[in-house]
């Protein structure tokens, strides 16, 4: 994960490693002055997911990435 600040500063969040099959997961993502929301203004939000997908009883491995941008704004500080 990464988070852009509203100085347009990246701060890496690091990884978090999640194992096993498939089925519905919710993760919460807290943020505060520690991971680099310290001000008023837009932040942007990128979580990077990969995975290899195993298919056919292992015999088809399917390497999968994508990323999810999310975009906020903070006021009230």
């Amino acid at each position: 994960m990464a988070l852009t600040n509203p100085s347009n500063q990246t701060i890496d969040l690091g990884r978090t490693d999640i194992s096993g099959g498939i089925g519905g997961r919710t993760h919460t993502i807290y943020l505060s002055i520690d991971q680099g929301v310290r001000a008023n203004g837009s932040y942007r939000l990128d979580v990077i997911f990969t995975a290899n997908v195993v298919l056919f009883g292992g015999v088809v491995e399917v390497p999968f990435l994508t990323t999810l941008h999310s975009n906020f704004v903070l006021s009230g500080f």
